[in-house]
C-alpha cells in the first residue's frame, strides 16, 4: 500500500525496479492518480504534500511555501513547486498561487517557450495574488488555433483585481489579441525588460484605479495598438 506507481499497472521500469505489472497472489492498492487529487481541499494536491513531508489527508498541515519553480526539468503540475519537484505549465503556477492564502508570491519561470501546446491548455492566465514573475528568456506565445474554445487564451497575461503589487521580469509576450491586461485596483504593476511583440493591443488598461504602472527597459512594438486606456 502507499506507493505511487501513476498506475494500476505498475511503474513501467520507473524506481528502483524494472518490472511493469504485479504478479499473481499480491495484493496491492497503489495510488493511481493519487498526484492530482487534493484530498483535504487545503489547496495542495496528494502527490505535492507528500514530497513536503506534510499529511495530504489533514487540512490544518500543509506547505509553507511562497516561491515556485515552473518549467524546469521533470516538471509536473501535481508537484510541489521547489527546485527539486517543479511545475510544469505557467497556468498550473499561477492555479496553485491563486487559490492558497493571500501574501506575496514569486515564480522562477524557466527560459523556452510557453504556448498551446507546452500548456496544454486553450484558457486565459489570471493573477490574482501579488506575484513576481521572474522569467529571463521564457516566451509566452499566443499563436495557434482557437477556434471554438469559449474563453481562449487570447490574452497573454491578465492582472485582475486581488494583485495589488505584480512585478513581470524579463519575458517575452507575442501573438496574442492583448499582450497583458490590467484590470488592478491600487498598488503597482511593474514590467522590467518585457517585450510585448505582435499583438492586436499590446497593453490594455481597463476597469482600473489608482494603479501605478511602471515599464523599465520594456518594449512594446509590431502591435496595432501599443497601449490602450
Amino acid at each position: 500500500t502507499n506507493n505511487w506507481w501513476g498506475d494500476d499497472s505498475g511503474p513501467s521500469g520507473a524506481g528502483p525496479g524494472t518490472g511493469d505489472s504485479v504478479s499473481e497472489h499480491v495484493l496491492y492498492t497503489p495510488w493511481t492518480g493519487y498526484d492530482s487529487v487534493d484530498s483535504d481541499g487545503d489547496g495542495w494536491p496528494n502527490l505535492a504534500e507528500t514530497q513536503a513531508g506534510t499529511n495530504p489527508n489533514d487540512g490544518s498541515d500543509y506547505p509553507i511555501q511562497n516561491t515556485f519553480y515552473v518549467g524546469e526539468a521533470g516538471g509536473d503540475d501535481s508537484n510541489l513547486g521547489d527546485s527539486a519537484h517543479p511545475l510544469k505549465t505557467l497556468h498550473g503556477g499561477v492555479q496553485r498561487i491563486n487559490v492558497l492564502g493571500d501574501q506575496g508570491y514569486l515564480i522562477h519561470l524557466a527560459a523556452g517557450t510557453y504556448n498551446l501546446a507546452s500548456e496544454g491548455v486553450d484558457t486565459p492566465i489570471i493573477l490574482s495574488q501579488n506575484t513576481m514573475i521572474v522569467g529571463p528568456g521564457a516566451v509566452l506565445d499566443g499563436a495557434g488555433d482557437h477556434a471554438g474554445v469559449a474563453n481562449p487564451w487570447t490574452t497573454g497575461l491578465v492582472v485582475s483585481s486581488g494583485a495589488e503589487q505584480v512585478l513581470l521580469w524579463g519575458l517575452t509576450i507575442q501573438n496574442f489579441s492583448e499582450g497583458i491586461r490590467i484590470s488592478s485596483e491600487g498598488g503597482c504593476v511593474s514590467l522590467a525588460d518585457v517585450n510585448v511583440e505582435g499583438c492586436t493591443t499590446g497593453l490594455l488598461v481597463v476597469e482600473t484605479y489608482q494603479t501605478r504602472m511602471d515599464l523599465f527597459g520594456s518594449s512594446i512594438v509590431g502591435c496595432g495598438t501599443g497601449v490602450k486606456f
